[in-house]
């Protein structure tokens, strides 16, 4: 048998398609065994709580949380006297929390719990929402989790951030707002102001303003397209607007550049 001894997993009929706790297992292998190659519909997360288990080509042990996002194939293996909490979980809104505590939702990662004080913290969380087998306990222990996760933040923030400018410059012709963006990287405006403008050194409102205008002026110089349409194509629908928008990013409005060129 792979699983020397396995105490039974918690299984939760869909209540709520948010968020919703699909399993909550706990796990104990008296072996050290390869586990088979997994690929699952949900997202999991993997508490340790003994023993060593290799993953992602690191050896992680107690103390550490490893996730495996939907539909990405993962394999791990674990020492004898290995011991694990695990939760899977789907929803529309899953990669949102993700985002919001800075963890990949695409892939594969892993996390070491800061201090002995977080490791007693969480295990005595999961271990009472396990008890209770309650859906609502378990999503609770979820939440709290995650939060206690300290993820590689200056890379995910860059990550998002790249995405984000990436959008705009996808988008920039479209009529978009912060609000857009940051729905399209399941993240808060709030968030995506923070680490835009740590990566770029400007909030990613101005950087669409600044792209908009340099490239209306560039077509306002270089083309005989009406203002009507460089507004259009720079993703104003009012001329109106963008004039005022123009005027009040250069010093001039669109039609006196036009004048002087």
């Amino acid at each position: 048998m792979f699983l020397e001894k396995k105490r039974h997993a918690h299984y939760y009929d869909l209540c709520d398609a948010d968020l919703h706790i699909v399993k909550f297992g706990h796990t104990v292998f008296d072996v050290a065994k390869v586990a088979p190659m997994r690929i699952q519909g949900f997202f999991s997360i993997h508490f340790i709580l003994s023993g060593n288990c290799s993953f992602c080509g690191q050896t992680l042990s107690r103390g550490a949380i490893f996730i495996a996002a939907p539909h990405v194939p993962y394999v791990f293996s674990v020492s004898e006297d290995y011991e694990h909490f695990y939760i899977c979980f789907t929803g529309h809104h899953a990669k949102k929390i993700f985002n919001l505590f800075n963890i990949p939702t695409d892939g594969l990662s892993y996390f070491q719990l800061p201090s002995e004080e977080d490791y007693i913290f969480a295990n005595k969380t999961l271990s009472a929402a396990f008890e209770t087998n309650s859906e609502k306990c378990s999503l609770g222990a979820l939440l709290t989790v995650l939060s206690m996760l300290k993820a590689p933040s200056a890379n995910v923030a860059l990550s998002h951030a790249e995405k984000a400018e990436n959008f705009i410059q996808d988008n920039y012709d479209q009529n978009i707002s912060m609000e857009d963006i940051a729905n399209f990287l399941y993240i808060s405006e709030k968030h995506l102001c923070r680490i835009f403008k740590q990566r770029y050194s400007i909030p990613p409102r101005h950087y669409l303003l600044s792209l908009r205008m340099n490239k209306a002026r560039e077509l306002i110089l270089d083309t005989d397209m009406l203002i009507k349409e460089i507004a259009e194509s720079v993703g104003y629908i009012s001329p109106f607007t963008f004039s005022e928008a123009f005027s009040n990013f250069f010093g001039y409005p669109p039609s006196e550049l036009r004048r002087k060129d």
